[in-house]
């Protein structure tokens, strides 16, 4: 089963990469 994980709360360009490489599904 997959599941969607949501980031939420990033603002800089390196804190979205970080979470997009730890396996977020959505960020904001």
């Amino acid at each position: 089963m997959a599941l969607d994980i949501k980031i939420c709360g990033l603002k800089t360009d390196a804190a979205m990469a970080a979470a997009l490489a730890g396996g977020a599904s959505h960020v904001g």
